[in-house]
């Protein structure tokens, strides 16, 4: 099985935090992937988009954090609206059902989901800005990759030192999803710790979304 034939089912993003140097590369490449931009013009527009991978960067740490296809993903069963929803393990994003109501940013242990707007800003007739938000996380690319017949994500294919990795789910994990710890760094697939490679997290495993 490989990326190029199957662009959005049964993969993650693995980080290495030895070998991330936090030059956010992987946040201008994701912003212009989704939006259809150059890297020019993501550095020019960078305040206005959230990238979907975020670069953690602490004393002793520097890591991009992005969604790990949780197993039983906590975002996609409290969505209300259903705009999050797991398919044979994979969570996949409904953004013409999203509320913008933040439970998922607030239930995701890694911190992984923010809002963001869609598309740039344009104005009704009466000079009010148009933008809807909605929440956003990793998709792998999969629209971008389609486009461009890309075998990685654009994250993967910008970091200069290949801290990011795409490889396949576990065979045993493909069906219900990965782990919620199996991809942290020291992680036990418990789910203790979850939160501490979140922006801004506790280590509770809960509210990770806040420094989203």
């Amino acid at each position: 099985m490989s990326p190029e034939r199957t662009p959005a089912v049964g993969f993650v993003i693995e980080a290495d935090p030895g070998k991330c140097r936090a030059c956010r590369k992987c946040e201008l490449a994701c912003i212009a992937s989704h939006n259809d931009m150059t890297m020019k013009e993501a550095v020019k527009n960078r305040k206005l988009f959230t990238p979907r991978v975020q670069v953690v960067k602490t004393d002793s740490v520097k890591m991009p954090v992005q969604c790990h296809q949780c197993r039983h993903a906590p975002c996609a069963r409290v969505c209300p609206t259903k705009a999050l929803v797991q398919v044979d393990g994979v969570v996949r994003m409904r953004v013409q059902y999203c509320a913008a109501c933040k439970l998922c940013m607030m239930a995701c242990p890694y911190g992984a989901i923010s809002l963001s707007f869609i598309g740039l800003p344009e104005e009704d007739e009466g000079g009010r800005e148009l933008r809807r938000r909605v929440a956003v996380r990793c998709d792998l690319c999969a629209d971008w990759r389609a486009r461009e017949g890309k075998a990685q994500s654009a994250c993967v294919e910008a970091c200069p030192l290949h801290a990011l990795v795409m490889v396949p789910l576990p065979e045993d994990e493909d069906a219900g999803g990965a782990g919620c710890a199996a991809f942290a760094p020291g992680g036990t697939g418990s789910g203790e710790g979850c939160a501490a490679f979140a922006p801004g997290g506790t280590g509770s495993g809960v509210g990770g979304g806040a420094g989203a």
